[in-house]
């Protein structure tokens, strides 16, 4: 019978489970542990405890690697990868988990891929972000039958912010059109840079949320940035919105393109004059 504290045969494979990096533990075919490393104890065991003589609370599955949120009373929930294997030791089945600790590692991972989806300068969704996210809400006021409403917006005279003030001007701008665009929407609503100078927004039926209160509201949003009086250049923006209509069904391409091109019919009818910068003192 295999006993709790079962002494290796080789000094050699005991020196190599007491300081392997990763967790071992052992059990029996019910699950009960009948040996761990420090490491494993560290992972799955609070402060001060031993899961010696206690049934193994996590399921693994022998052959397969699986990654775990282990949490334990005393500890930093860890995220574990855990693979197992049975073996026979006189005789009696055993499994024999090995574990490794990848929190950080994960951690790392979940930032590199939200980094894919989320424009740096702005902390908005970029492009692919936004075209994951909206294509899930467009099937999801299909499904509900609801409203949707897509608004591209464009900062006007970016080239002449970068090219009279400097580049971090014309980063202060597109920053200050993400803060704009968090005032007028809801927390609820997708908000993206989509392009070097453009920006768009997707909302489902907020309670009288048509285009034109979306862009009257974006309009004085911006005013209320331009009444202060220290102001390096005059923030302006062009605005396009289109709506879906469950009853009349496209695509999002097509709402996108509706959308983009009321934006440019919008620039295509202000002045130069209404955009320039101010120049630095």
């Amino acid at each position: 019978m295999l006993h709790a504290h079962p002494e290796p045969t080789n000094e050699l494979l005991r020196a190599s489970f007491d300081l392997s990096a990763d967790g071992i533990v052992v059990t029996d075919r019910y699950g009960v542990v009948r040996n761990m490393n420090s490491a494993a104890e560290a992972i799955f065991a609070s402060p001060g405890e031993t899961l010696i003589g206690r049934t193994f609370a996590w399921t693994v599955l022998p052959g397969e690697t699986q990654e775990l949120a282990v949490g334990v009373p005393g500890r930093d929930p860890r995220v574990v990868q855990i693979r197992a294997a049975v073996a026979y030791v006189g005789g009696e089945s055993v499994r024999i988990v090995n574990a490794r600790d990848i929190t950080e590692l994960a951690r790392l991972r979940d930032e590199l891929r939200a980094l894919s989806l989320i424009d740096e300068l702005t902390c908005l969704h970029n492009r692919r972000g936004f075209m994951r996210l909206a294509q899930q809400q467009l099937q999801l006021a299909h499904r509900s039958g609801r409203q949707l409403l897509i608004v591209f917006v464009d900062l006007d005279g970016m080239k002449r912010i970068n090219d009279t003030l400097g580049h971090s001007a014309g980063d202060a701008a597109l920053t200050e059109v993400a803060g704009v665009l968090r005032e007028t929407f809801r927390c609820t609503d997708v908000l993206a840079r989509v392009g070097g100078d453009e920006f768009a927004a997707v909302s489902i039926e907020a309670p009288g949320a048509t285009a034109a209160v979306i862009e009257n509201r974006l309009r004085t949003n911006v005013d209320n940035r331009n009444a202060d009086p220290g102001r390096r250049f005059r923030l302006s923006l062009s605005v396009g919105a289109t709506s879906y209509d469950p009853a009349d069904p496209r695509t999002l391409e097509d709402l996108m393109a509706h959308a983009d091109a009321r934006m440019y019919e919008d620039k295509r009818r202000k002045r130069v004059s209404d955009f320039i910068p101010r120049r630095a003192e």
